[in-house]
């Protein structure tokens, strides 16, 4: 009895020490496993079970081995642990599109939507393996498109998504490469175009003083200040240059000001933000400056609508102000007598197009 089991124990023993020392194999066959595989299992009859378990139980596993693997029961999808978060091998990854909107501090990311999807995260960095990152695993909500701002200039910069729902994040998208512009700039004070001529018009002055009441409306196109040397960032300031003074002083100076989509105007725009008023404003000869009471920021990319108004109760005679000649549309306006609120009035006397003031600006490009 003792002599059976002897050898029943050193059987055993001398198996486990080859399961040990070389590759398994289970099977029904008896067949040797790979030389490749530490563990070869083969059937035509049965699978594979891996441990079952909701996502909570899948999520208190303490300390989870890259690589371990489980079936969600909750998701009905088989989880694996890459060493940072679960996966889910149903959820597709997105795919990561072109970026858009590309100016010397920001661009675009776009990709595509994936059924299931909660949120999307995005990586953004300035080497395409993602060793070093500018943004990490950010959860960007359920959209599909992020602006990536705060970039520096000239810099290719690279970036990838995943999608994200209850039962895990998906892999990684696709990587994009998207290269911020050269043009990099600091404070500027530059023309947007040319230096102009004297106007002493009513239907192109912003300072019309022989009416009582005026509001003017002008678009300056990104193409215009992208040559004149602007980058994206914020405008502190602004200066029209005046010839020949007028009279009377201008009540209720207001300077409004947006970035717009348009590019001509036949009807005031809505939506514009005040940066500048004043009690009473008497412009002299030479340039007059403004400077905003906040910042407004250009993307880059927009045209930008910049609103003049003033509302007087008595008139005589127009300032002259240097003018230029632009595209047809880009200036819209009235003015009129005897009105309250010219701010905010819509005048039916008005006129568009293409003389403008000419504009300086003051600008902090990043």
């Amino acid at each position: 009895m003792k002599r059976n089991l002897l050898c029943v124990g050193l059987s055993l023993f001398f198996i486990a020490h080859q399961a040990i020392a070389q590759n398994v194999g289970i099977n029904a066959t008896g067949a040797a496993p790979h030389t490749s595989a530490i563990l070869d299992v083969s059937s035509t009859t049965k699978g594979v079970l891996f441990p079952r378990m909701t996502t909570a139980q899948r999520n208190a596993i303490a300390s989870p081995a890259e690589g371990l693997m489980v079936y969600n029961t909750d998701c009905k999808d088989i989880n694996f642990y890459n060493g940072t978060t679960w996966i889910s091998m149903l959820l597709f990854s997105p795919a990561a599109l072109s970026a858009t909107g590309i100016t010397s501090t920001q661009f675009t990311a776009n990709w595509t939507n994936v059924p299931g999807a909660t949120a999307y995260f995005i990586d953004v960095s300035t080497n395409s393996a993602f060793s070093s990152f500018v943004i990490n695993n950010l959860n960007v909500g359920n959209v599909t498109t992020y602006n990536v701002t705060g970039l520096s200039c000239g810099i290719t910069y690279y970036y990838r998504v995943r999608a994200v729902s209850s039962c895990g994040t998906s892999s990684n998208s696709n990587t994009i490469v998207a290269a911020t512009t050269t043009l990099c700039c600091g404070p500027v004070q530059r023309l947007v175009a040319t230096a102009g001529s004297p106007n002493s018009n009513s239907w192109e002055t912003p300072y019309s003083t022989f009416w009582h009441d005026s509001r003017r409306q002008y678009i300056i196109t990104a193409a215009e200040l992208n040559a004149a040397g602007f980058c994206a960032g914020d405008i502190t300031a602004m200066q029209l240059n005046v010839s020949a003074t007028g009279s009377p002083c201008m009540s209720g100076f207001t300077i409004k000001i947006k970035n717009t989509a348009s590019t001509t105007l036949g009807a005031y725009e809505g939506g514009t933000v005040q940066v500048y008023t004043t009690g009473s404003h008497c412009p002299a000869i030479g340039w007059n400056n403004y400077v905003f009471s906040s910042p407004h920021y250009w993307d880059g990319t927009s045209s930008i609508l910049v609103e003049i108004c003033f509302d007087n109760s008595s008139y005589s005679s127009n300032y002259t102000v240097f003018c230029e000649t632009v595209s047809a549309g880009q200036a819209y306006g009235g003015y009129t007598d005897g009105i309250s609120g010219a701010c905010t009035y819509v005048f039916s006397n008005t006129i568009t197009n293409n003389i403008r003031p000419v504009f300086r600006l003051n600008a902090m490009g990043f």
